[in-house]
């Protein structure tokens, strides 16, 4: 994957209310759409090793249901499944999945079925989920108040300990920060928007940081290696984003387009808005 391992698939949650992006897969010279489950998120919605899974998209809506385990219920759902041009999947555990020595629960929605239904690399995806079921409705960034084009990424605000204190922290490590204009060894200014946005932009000179100032409006971009090469890594910590309402753990989702990238907290009552 272009993108990097800062960014993650997980997701807002309000009860059993979810975000996601839908990821990408190599496949030669080419990137193909993909949903890809593991471990514990499948094991608490009941779903195990070699369960039979349908999908059915109608209404704008994917849904996943866990049928069982077994030839007989391939046999009893089959039919129905085909009559509604759906398609059947499968939770298998996986040795050696990503570099992981134990097996792991894995299921992967094919890049096919994925196309086939209008999902996208990087569509925003409403989760509701619940024992043995899923399912997955297309959100419009607009509704974020993100414009149309903009690219939708999700980020989760990982910790950092500073005094005996745990701190916020936000780190951006990616390729995609390049192709949105930002550089190696430059600056960004931070801009704070009323609705608890932090808005990233490029510096076009050199600016010194104030002394004693609580929120930077001044952001260093430097590197850090990956796979492919070194790419713009920006990191944002401090007291000030537990001032302004970031906690550790928290979701984010990050708005991208050329000179511009937003980081957009979600409430649980934006959230359970959108279904």
């Amino acid at each position: 994957m272009r993108s990097v391992i800062v960014l993650t698939k997980t997701m807002v949650s309000a009860n059993h209310l979810k975000l996601i992006t839908v990821n990408e897969l190599k496949n030669g010279n080419t990137f193909q759409p993909r949903l890809m489950f593991t471990d514990d998120w499948l094991t608490q919605h009941d779903f195990v090793h070699e369960t039979i899974i349908s999908a059915i998209y109608e209404d704008d809506v994917l849904t996943l249901q866990a049928h069982g385990v077994g030839l007989n219920v391939y046999q009893n759902i089959v039919s129905d499944i085909r009559q509604k041009r759906g398609q059947i999947f499968q939770a298998l555990n996986v040795k050696y999945l990503g570099g992981r020595r134990k097996e792991t629960l894995y299921l992967n929605i094919q890049s096919e079925f994925l196309t086939r239904i209008g999902f996208s690399i990087g569509s925003l995806l409403l989760v509701e989920s619940s024992r043995g079921w899923m399912t997955f409705k297309k959100i419009a960034p607009t509704i974020f108040n993100f414009l149309p084009n903009d690219e939708i990424r999700i980020l989760k605000v990982a910790r950092k300990s500073e005094q005996g204190q745990v701190l916020p922290r936000m780190m951006l490590a990616a390729s995609w920060i390049a192709d949105a204009g930002f550089s190696i060894d430059s600056q960004a200014t931070a801009t704070y928007e009323a609705d608890g946005s932090i808005c990233l932009m490029p510096a076009k000179k050199y600016l010194k940081k104030p002394r004693g100032q609580k929120k930077p409006n001044v952001v260093n971009i430097s590197s850090i290696s990956l796979v492919g090469g070194k790419v713009p890594y920006i990191t944002l910590t401090g007291i000030w984003l537990l001032e302004l309402g970031f906690n550790v753990d928290d979701i984010l989702l990050v708005g991208v387009r050329k000179g511009h990238i937003r980081l957009k907290p979600v409430s649980k009552e934006l959230l359970a808005s959108c279904r």
